[in-house]
């Protein structure tokens, strides 16, 4: 039997509910993940819209201790973003334009350049988009090719949806620089009020 729950935006949203059988695991009923009720079907640009509605920003979660900074890695940006697709029946499929490398010069490091394409496809009415992006990578073994699909996926994610990275932007970060500290927010409003 579903589990019926109201999502944050007041739809009602059924669920898998897990079922305990005697003497075995819990099973998964064959019942839908997650469907919205009454909603007028979406067109392939407003389901990214949507995908940009619902996520809005990713967090810097990764770090590289070497060059010290952050950076959101590319798991979290693919899941983030491809359960929200996955919900609204949009595939992504990659396709390889080009590649090619050049032999390390000064580092030990071989580098590696491609183009990706990527189509986003709505499986119900075949409707698709396509994003080309190019992509680096740079490894002392075999890793180059697959570390600029990796950078060329999380970038055409991050600026199909437009989504920033960071903290959440809703909060009051401070920024601190060379003039006093101010806020994210005070700087928006401030912004905002501004004329052309």
């Amino acid at each position: 039997m579903p589990i019926k729950q109201r999502d944050g935006n007041g739809l009602t949203v059924t669920g898998r509910r897990r079922r305990k059988e005697k003497g075995k695991r819990d099973t998964i009923a064959n019942e839908p993940f997650s469907e919205q009720l009454n909603q007028p079907e979406l067109n392939l640009r407003e389901k990214f819209a949507e995908v940009r509605r619902r996520l809005g920003y990713v967090q810097k979660r990764g770090h590289n201790e070497r060059h010290n900074y952050s950076y959101v890695t590319a798991a979290d940006l693919a899941g983030s973003v491809g359960d929200i697709l996955a919900e609204l029946g949009v595939v992504v499929i990659p396709q390889l334009q080009s590649i090619s490398t050049e032999p390390p010069r000064s580092s030990s490091d071989r580098i590696a350049r491609v183009v990706m394409n990527y189509r986003f496809v709505d499986a119900r009415s075949g409707e698709e988009l396509t994003v080309r992006v190019a992509g680096e990578g740079a490894d002392a073994g075999d890793k180059a090719p697959y570390k600029a699909m990796t950078g060329a996926l999380k970038y055409a994610l991050l600026q199909s949806f437009l989504l920033a990275t960071g903290g959440d932007p809703r909060t009051n970060v401070q920024i601190r620089g060379p003039r006093s500290a101010r806020s994210v927010s005070s700087r928006r409003n401030r912004c905002a009020s501004c004329k052309d």
